[in-house]
């Protein structure tokens, strides 16, 4: 008896030992500093992303929201906008952007990192130009460009490497950037203000947001075409964080009872580089899904099925018709999709899609920072200068990375790849990934 009770004690105290490491292991994604950066935005698809992320950030587990706004549709980004809170203002765009800071007392407090030229408007009316002039110049002026100087200083404020602080104030009928000029105006309340940075000058702000916080908006130079990520992922080497997730603004579906899961196996693995989670509606992931079972042999077809390689079904990425067929499946199964036990596989010269990855940030600089740091080169003259890709492959460098991992159990998926949607895939099932973001707990 007293053995059996021994025995029955011993299995007690495994099973609470088991949920107790679990609990530490499940509650370690909320002790990170894990930032998600997402190439934004079609609207279509990112409100259907945002769902997740935001429950995600809701529940501590997402420190911050970075959108990098690759898109010259007004209407996607006035969402973007919607959403977010603009903290990066491209050189080659100079209209206007609203921020909504922290004001008290007809106060406010910017951080500004730019080489010169930063523009704030305030109330629509009166514009004040920092360190304009290649930074030798700042002035309050009325109207937006306008000939109306109001005062001048020429101190050289702006620095393009670090912060500078500066508070900015409406007090007794007078615009007041402290330590630097004043000016007499018709208005005695801060009712909006605007920024953006002179034609050739990126700028970087920082301020207490009043809304949408730690979701930050950042302007590309660019704003669309392939190659021109380098701008964001080279932000990343001189940002403080512990995991980095990359996510396309086209992800539809995350189980996020796995997230845990995903990001406590980067932690504890170190010495692996990118992990990928279970992207449904990709070539690699289908090949797995195929061979443990998951996607059965009809729905891939015979192009696809029972195969040696994910090299082998790399043409998925143009077949809209199968990709139709695997969403619809899927939608249909997804139970059995989340619950899957397939192992953790190594990557190693297979092309997983980096639509979405996470990863540490000592694997990060690794992988990145040889070809994104600024480079000294001298031209003909001996003269040195800075110079810094202007067209940047991350798949090439992801892909040609050892350690690699594919994490299946986090199920994910990504709606579409552009050949796809060009030979059959549409977008009718765009309202059921919808219903799902709607309705997660």
């Amino acid at each position: 008896m007293k053995k059996i009770t021994s025995l029955i004690l011993s299995i007690f105290l495994s099973v609470n030992l088991f949920f107790c490491l679990s609990a530490v292991s499940i509650n370690k994604s909320k002790n990170l500093n894990t930032v998600a950066c997402i190439f934004a935005g079609r609207e279509k698809y990112l409100s259907i992303l945002m769902p997740y992320l935001l429950k995600l950030k809701s529940k501590g587990k997402l420190t911050e929201i970075n959108l990098w706004q690759f898109t010259k549709n007004k209407s996607d980004i006035k969402y973007l906008e919607s959403i977010s809170n603009i903290h990066k203002t491209s050189k080659n765009f100079t209209e206007y952007r609203t921020i909504t800071p922290k004001i008290e007392n007809n106060e406010f407090k910017l951080k500004i990192k730019a080489k010169n030229d930063a523009h704030i408007l305030i109330n629509n009316n009166y514009e004040i130009v920092i360190g304009g002039w290649s930074n030798t110049k700042s002035v309050i002026r009325k109207g937006i460009d306008g000939t109306d100087v109001l005062c001048e200083s020429n101190s050289v404020v702006l620095d393009a490497n670090n912060y500078k602080d500066f508070n900015i104030k409406i007090q007794n009928n007078k615009l007041i950037i402290e330590n630097l000029m004043e000016a007499a105006i018709d208005e005695n309340k801060i009712k909006s203000v605007k920024i953006h940075t002179g034609f050739g000058s990126e700028g970087y702000w920082d301020y207490e947001e009043t809304k949408n916080k730690n979701i930050k908006l950042f302007d590309t130079e660019k704003r669309e075409g392939f190659l021109n990520w380098y701008e964001a992922y080279k932000y990343y080497l001189n940002y403080n964080f512990d995991i980095f997730l990359k996510i396309d603004d086209d992800i539809v579906y995350m189980d996020l009872n796995r997230y845990d899961e995903f990001i406590n196996y980067i932690v504890n693995n170190k010495n692996k580089n990118c992990v990928f989670p279970n992207m449904v509606n990709h070539a690699v992931s289908l090949f797995y899904n195929n061979k443990y079972e998951l996607m059965p042999d009809d729905i891939v077809g015979e192009l696809y099925a029972k195969k040696d390689s994910p090299n082998d079904v790399y043409n998925y990425y143009t077949d809209g018709n199968t990709a139709k067929k695997v969403h619809e499946y899927f939608l249909n199964n997804i139970s059995k999709f989340i619950n899957n036990t397939m192992p953790i596989i190594n990557l190693n010269n297979h092309k997983e899609s980096i639509c979405i990855f996470g990863i540490l940030k000592k694997n990060y600089d690794k992988i990145f920072a040889p070809s994104l740091r600024d480079k000294i080169i001298k031209d003909s003259n001996g003269k040195e200068f800075k110079t810094t890709p202007e067209k940047f492959d991350d798949e090439i460098y992801v892909y040609n990375c050892q350690g690699n991992m594919f994490y299946p159990r986090f199920v994910t998926v990504h709606y579409q790849f552009g050949p796809q949607m060009r030979n059959g895939l549409d977008e009718s099932f765009l309202n059921q990934y919808r219903k799902l973001a709607k309705n997660i707990k």
